[in-house]
């Protein structure tokens, strides 16, 4: 069976960052990118989400997870397990 990656979803993103009480441009700063780029990402805009390294949303993670909740935290994680799931 092939594995399947489930796409990169702005809008989640966008939940993460808002949860963990951070602005766009905060957040574009910690990741050293540009807001622009972080609304392009929120917004998915096409090829943008697509272009961005798993090391982008790895630090996004690590910017967002000390200030989110624990059902956020859990969810997240179960969200980027269920993007390496076993297609049928």
């Amino acid at each position: 069976m092939a594995l399947t990656r489930t796409p990169i979803n702005g809008q989640r993103l966008k939940r993460l960052r808002k949860e963990a009480g951070l602005s766009q441009e905060a957040l574009a700063e910690r990741l050293s990118i540009t807001r622009e780029t972080v609304n392009k990402i929120e917004n998915n805009k096409p090829g943008t989400i697509q272009s961005i390294e798993q090391l982008l949303v790895e630090n996004w993670w690590a910017e967002c997870q000390e200030k989110l909740p624990s059902e956020t935290k859990n969810w997240f994680i179960e969200y980027l397990v269920s993007r390496f799931t076993k297609s049928t």
